[in-house]
């Protein structure tokens, strides 16, 4: 327990300051999505440099004003997971909550989507039975037809590519579990947490 502690510590003296992440919000505003969202250049940049709270800040921000045109690009769930991802990270749960309630997926999307989404929630919501209750969910899915063919196409492209494993998020479900006691940053950017 004390390890946890310790490793808890320092990972939230590693996000907490921010100190020194300077946002351009007009360089960042005026970047179509792919570069936004999709590449280093756009919030990933800070968050590669810990400004996790700038990175969602800029996040809300480019939501806030190009909500429309993202709703539209069918790309506003994945922004608002992203800046759910980052207000987690430094323990703003109920504003995590909010944006992952906002990037839920849709009805019809793949079940293993509903179920990571889950699992987040979950999480943030400290409901270790619903965590468990996801896992044998997902454990017991069967793998589709078109996670076998992206699978494949990979493979193709790139013999020496790390492959995806079926089923999804079945990693980030099991550090859940294990790091239940921990803070999401731990649980999620660490293999550190004890088992």
């Amino acid at each position: 327990m004390l390890i946890a502690i310790h490793i808890a510590f320092l990972f939230t003296a590693s996000v907490a300051p921010d100190h020194g992440c300077k946002v351009e919000s007009g360089y960042h505003l005026e970047q179509p999505y792919e570069v936004f969202d999709q590449s280093n250049e756009g919030w990933r940049q800070l968050a590669d440099n810990k400004c996790y709270v700038q990175a969602a800040s800029i996040i809300e921000r480019y939501i806030e004003e190009r909500s429309s045109e993202m709703r539209a690009a069918g790309k506003l769930r994945t922004l608002y997971w992203h800046a759910g991802q980052m207000r987690a990270v430094v323990g703003d749960y109920s504003t995590a909550i909010g944006h992952f309630e906002n990037a839920y997926p849709r009805d019809g999307a793949p079940v293993e989507m509903h179920l990571k989404a889950d699992a987040v929630l979950a999480f943030l919501r400290k409901d270790r039975n619903r965590l468990e209750q996801i896992y044998q969910e997902l454990i017991a899915l069967p793998e589709p037809a078109y996670f076998t063919d992206a699978v494949n196409e990979i493979r193709e492209r790139d013999p020496e590519a790390r492959l995806p494993e079926w089923p999804l998020g079945l990693r980030s479900l099991k550090e859940f579990i294990k790091c239940f006691e921990e803070p999401y940053v731990v649980a999620y950017l660490s293999d550190q947490c004890d088992s």
